[in-house]
């Protein structure tokens, strides 16, 4: 927690397992994601730690957290080896990765891993990059699913609707910037459908109950809301 990229930290440390109980309160009964840090170590350290600390929280709350692997293309070999490996565990998520924090590169860089994760019918969560980056990805790896973080202000959440009635393995979580803005999920739901559309919330840096409480007010059809908010997510983690 002391390395926690979310920018106001708690006066305590809540733990997982009070993390845990925090959420489903809400009526969030599964969590998916990765370790996200900030160090002064360099990137391959930085990689391993955060995976390891992704395994400790699995092993400690599996029936509850999905875990996510990171990976970096700046490091192929281990990153590959990373993918066979949370593989043999049962892990089905990589990402969210984030290469603003790990060093900078691009999706359309991490060619052998994303073989690779194609290979073994796994899933990726990607923030966002430029738009060629996004595109060029998609069309790369059309077998991979490719589930884009945040869908943004108004110009953002367009170019994700544009993206994803081009690619059919392009999909879009409601996490982070975006679903404060009334009608955001309705209107992308009307344009795209509501069978690639995710329920996030980007917690610890968000607030997770300003997205359960956004999503019921979008006052969605009962089957829509059920796709959103887990049946898309069982669907692409097999779980």
């Amino acid at each position: 927690m002391t390395e926690c990229i979310k920018r106001y930290p708690l006066p305590e440390d809540v733990g997982y397992a009070r993390q845990r109980t925090e959420m489903e309160k809400l009526g969030i009964y599964k969590a998916a994601g990765s370790v996200i840090t900030k160090t002064e170590a360099d990137e391959l350290t930085k990689l391993r730690r955060e995976n390891e600390v992704m395994y400790r929280i699995y092993e400690e709350h599996g029936d509850f957290f999905i875990p996510g692997l990171r990976v970096n293309p700046l490091y192929m070999r281990e990153s590959c080896e990373m993918v066979e490996e949370a593989h043999q565990k049962g892990v089905r998520l990589i990402g969210e990765l984030t290469p603003y924090t790990s060093g900078g590169w691009k999706y359309c860089d991490c060619g052998e891993i994303f073989d690779l994760a194609q290979e073994k019918g796994m899933v990726v969560n990607c923030h966002p990059t430029d738009l060629e980056d996004m595109a060029r990805v998609c069309e790369l790896f059309p077998r991979l699913p490719i589930v884009f973080a945040h869908p943004g202000e108004h110009d953002s959440l367009l170019a994700h609707i544009r993206r994803m009635k081009k690619y059919a393995n392009a999909f879009l979580d409601i996490s982070g910037t975006g679903l404060y803005r009334n009608g955001m999920l309705r209107y992308a739901i009307q344009n795209v459908g509501a069978d690639r559309i995710l329920f996030g919330s980007d917690y610890p840096i968000c607030n997770p109950g300003m997205y359960t409480g956004g999503v019921l007010f979008e006052n969605l059809p009962a089957d829509d809301l059920e796709k959103v908010a887990y049946k898309n997510a069982e669907r692409l983690l097999g779980r």
